[in-house]
């Protein structure tokens, strides 16, 4: 009889489920020039509003490798290398000789996720 490489049979099957549960915070802003020092925009938490209008105490923070946010000014998403966001502020580089104008709408979004997942594994020999 020649020679015969003989492998395990191996037959898995998998099942996996998983929910990503994203808890999305949304703060909103009107631009005042007061908040601008040295062509950087320091907008205080309590300075925005959430979805129900009602004033913020603190910002929702992004989970370390599990979230993200993102800044609109007047309905434009800015670069992610121009701002800051933490608890207790928003702080803005514009640059020299950018104007933003008054009461224009400044969004901030932060999403963070807290995901599930379950698994059925079946292996047979």
């Amino acid at each position: 009889m020649a020679l015969k490489l003989f492998k395990l049979a191996i037959d898995a099957t998998a099942d996996i489920t998983t929910t990503v549960n994203p808890e999305i915070s949304q703060y909103f802003y009107e631009f005042d020039e007061e908040d601008v020092e040295n062509d950087v925009l320091t907008i205080p938490a309590a300075s925005f509003v959430d979805d129900t209008g009602a004033a913020a105490t603190e910002l929702a923070t992004v989970t370390t490798d599990n979230g993200y946010h993102r800044l609109f000014i007047n309905g434009v998403l800015q670069q992610f290398g121009l701002y800051t966001a933490d608890e207790d502020e928003v702080t803005v580089n514009i640059g020299a000789g950018v104007t933003i104008s008054e009461n224009a709408p400044i969004t901030l979004i932060v999403v963070n996720f807290d995901p599930e997942s379950d698994s059925d594994i079946a292996v047979t020999t």
